[in-house]
């Protein structure tokens, strides 16, 4: 019989399931940061129409860059997310192939 059957390894490109649910992870505290961020914006907001003084500007002084910075984190952490779901990474598999073999 002039035909015979090999193992051959064959590469696959797929996407972990872990990196699908990270992914998802990493978006739900995005989402939840945003939200944080937008209260702390929305606080910062009061202080500036109801409170005066120089207490008023020293606390800002450290507490003004917060709700951007909780922003730019939150937009950080869905960029990380949408990089790990189109995460792929490489598994060999053995096939056999049917092979011509002269006699």
């Amino acid at each position: 019989m002039p035909f015979v059957q090999i193992p051959v390894r064959r590469p696959k490109e797929i996407v972990p399931l872990e990196a699908e649910l990270i992914a998802a992870q990493l978006h739900g505290l995005r989402e939840r940061g945003e939200a944080l961020a937008a209260e702390l914006a929305s606080i910062q907001s009061g202080l500036d129409q109801n409170w005066n003084g120089a207490a008023k500007r020293r606390f800002l002084l450290d507490f003004a860059v917060q709700p951007g910075a909780s922003a730019a984190d939150s937009a950080m952490l869905g960029e990380k997310a949408d990089r790990i779901a189109r995460l792929q990474v490489t598994v060999w598999q053995t096939v056999l192939e049917t092979i011509y073999e002269p006699g």
